[in-house]
């Protein structure tokens, strides 16, 4: 369902082959990674690495540090150097035969302008976008990819590439096992795991060099056993055991007589624990007398069980807080101008005269109700 552009390159390769025997051409591994830019179009490009007969050992998002060894990236790596280190990228290690010339054919040209004249149908033609984000990073030759691998996986190197005759097992990092065809199948399977049954002896043989045969017929199939892990072997450092588990296991336990502990054993165990009762005594500034004496009061005597209260200190009576303050009663009268009898009398008239008998007839008539 690809479109025309994303199609598939297709390899043809020829590997002379003798009759009965293994492919002349090995298989290699290659590193091969992917530049940030094209990261987002990943699974598309992990199709087209299964496609093009490609194994995939072992794949990991890696983020380079800037401030690191350039001088070491560039030996490894040339030019895309700076590349690795703006962004993360992802890292596959791929393995088939002839893996560097294929990956790189199948990257294509380093420029994606000369790519998409050239093979159309190539990953930087389709996701690069300049000859410095051209998408892609390819091994130069065989001696470089097993470098760049054991720099990059150094932590957790992958197997070695393994040559398996093609009935019996596939790679054990494809985790996939082909169908025993065939009659002696079975007692193939079981050869290469290591299995001697006489009752199998005509269906296949293990060769006294570790090797393996097929048929009894001197067939090499290229099975190597694996090594033995270290878990089996014998720990340099022993747990510590129990009594119990030492009595269940058959062992001679020694036997010691406890001794009550005694005083001054248990003081030296406990001494300035918290908790425990000190020997030492802790000067605490809060316990200390004061440097200035506070004033006693009749409350503090009291609570001390006596003491001389603190003499009462007499205030001279000054002169009165608030004589002069607005607001407050005043103890001296203010002459006020307006209240005088005027210089001048005023001329009086009928009217003036009549309001001031009137007053005078009102006050005394108030005067007289009361």
């Amino acid at each position: 369902n690809y479109p025309e552009a994303h199609k598939t390159l297709t390899l043809t390769m020829s590997y002379p082959l003798r009759p009965g025997s293994e492919p002349l051409v090995p298989k290699t591994r290659t590193l091969a990674i992917i530049k940030p830019h094209a990261i987002k179009h990943r699974l598309t490009i992990e199709r087209r690495i299964l496609d093009a007969g490609f194994e995939v050992i072992k794949e990991r998002k890696m983020a380079f540090d800037p401030d690191g060894d350039r001088d070491y990236m560039e030996e490894l790596f040339g030019r895309d150097a700076d590349a690795l280190v703006e962004e993360s990228v992802w890292v596959y290690v791929l393995e088939r035969r002839m893996a560097v010339e294929t990956w790189k054919e199948l990257m294509g040209d380093e420029d994606p302008v000369v790519a998409q004249e050239k093979s159309p149908s190539s990953l930087r033609a389709l996701y690069g976008m300049s000859r410095e984000l051209n998408g892609f990073i390819g091994s130069q030759d065989e001696e470089t990819a097993e470098a760049q691998i054991s720099a990059l996986f150094a932590s957790s190197p992958p197997f070695p590439p393994t040559e398996y005759d093609g009935g019996s097992l596939r790679s054990i990092a494809s985790s996939m096992l082909a169908a025993l065809a065939g009659a002696g199948g079975v007692g193939q399977a079981e050869q290469e795991r290591g299995v001697d049954d006489p009752e199998k002896e005509s269906s296949g043989r293990v060769a006294s060099d570790g090797g393996s045969t097929v048929g009894g017929e001197g067939k090499r199939t290229g099975f190597k056993a694996r090594k033995v892990p270290g878990s089996t072997h014998v720990a340099t450092i022993q747990p510590r055991t129990t009594r119990t588990a030492a009595m269940r296991a058959g062992m001679a336990v020694e036997t010691k007589r406890r001794v009550p502990a005694t005083r001054e054993s248990i003081a030296k165990t406990f001494a300035n624990v918290p908790g425990h009762k000190r020997k030492s005594e802790i000067t605490v500034a809060s316990t200390a007398a004061p440097r200035i004496v506070p004033r006693m009061t009749r409350a503090a005597s009291l609570r001390i069980g006596g003491g001389k209260a603190a003499p009462k200190s007499e205030r001279k009576a000054g002169p009165p807080s608030f004589d002069g303050v607005p607001g407050h009663k005043r103890r001296e009268s203010i002459a006020v101008a307006s209240t005088r009898a005027p210089a001048v009398a005023p001329r009086t008239n009928r009217s003036a005269e009549l309001r001031a008998k009137s007053a005078c007839h009102q006050y005394f008539f108030i005067r007289c109700r009361k």
